[in-house]
């Protein structure tokens, strides 16, 4: 499952995942309370999440922490064009398996998506 409120963006992480026949999007959303209504339904064994929510939605690290209490077996990687060093620490030490920053090439997601996937 993919989190992004910005719908390029969206569609662009699942094209890029979907461009590998071995992973599964089973699904993509703008707001965490849609992505939370569906993995009450089916927890996905990974979400790709945004770090920078829209303002009125909840914020990345609240959203992780939750997701980490609530879904312990699914692993999260954040996602943002925030790649400071502070920023990558905190997700990290909050439970993220992985950071992937939006100026990185794409095949660096997909490295990390399958990377977290084994266990790495």
């Amino acid at each position: 499952m993919v989190l992004d409120d910005h719908p390029v963006v969206l569609k662009a992480v699942v094209q890029v995942l979907r461009g590998d026949q071995l992973l599964d999007v089973t699904g993509a959303f703008e707001r965490s309370s849609d992505l939370l209504k569906a993995m009450k339904v089916a927890p996905p064994e990974l979400v790709v999440l945004d770090y920078q929510l829209d303002p009125a939605d909840a914020d990345g690290l609240n959203l992780l922490i939750r997701l980490r209490r609530d879904f312990p077996d699914t692993r999260v990687i954040m996602l943002s064009g925030s790649e400071g060093p502070a920023n990558v620490h905190v997700l990290l030490d909050r439970g993220a398996s992985a950071f992937v920053g939006k100026t990185q090439d794409p095949e660096l997601l997909l490295t990390a998506v399958r990377a977290v996937l084994r266990g790495q």
